[in-house]
């Protein structure tokens, strides 16, 4: 989503002149909850959707970080990893360079085209071999969930992972 890369990186940019290093982890997931008993669907699908970025800043050999649900102020979010230098977390390390770390992951993964109607779709074709047994009651529950990860760094890394499953019970 371009608004949210716009996001990321204005946090990189408003963070670097403060800091050594700046790294911003974005998570977004949607989950889709699905009933089915008999013949019937019990509920229409269920929604969940959650979302959040962190960051992480090294300076002096020290680390910061900070979280949110909501980026409503760029500037006191990146305040709040900065201050949080003073508890003085010790940070030996620098992080991670496009070219020593993007490499070994894969930069998008390919994904089934997973859906609630995809879920209806297979329940239905297992309900016909169920009915046609006789004598059991069932129930099921599909659950779809849908993750993307996004890290951001100052050195040059830009990292996108996006994960689906499924599941039934």
């Amino acid at each position: 989503n371009e608004h949210i890369n716009k996001t990321l990186q204005e946090i990189i940019d408003t963070a670097k002149p403060q800091v050594d290093e700046v790294e911003v982890f974005y998570q977004e997931t949607k989950n889709e909850q699905i009933g089915f008993e008999q013949d019937q669907i019990m509920n229409n699908p269920e929604i969940s959707q959650d979302q959040g970025v962190a960051i992480r800043v090294l300076k002096d050999k020290k680390m910061g970080f900070t979280y949110t649900k909501n980026v409503l102020d760029v500037k006191q979010l990146v305040t709040n990893a900065v201050d949080s230098l003073s508890a003085g977390n010790p940070a030996e390390y620098t992080l991670p360079s496009e070219n020593k770390t993007v490499a070994d992951y894969a930069k998008e993964s390919n994904i089934r085209d997973i859906s609630s109607d995809k879920m209806i779709s297979d329940y239905r074709d297992l309900q016909s071999h169920l009915l046609a047994k006789k004598d059991i009651n069932f129930e099921i529950y599909g659950i779809l969930a849908n993750k993307t990860t996004k890290i951001l760094n100052s050195r040059g890394t830009d990292l996108t992972c996006t994960n689906a499953f499924s599941r039934s019970v």
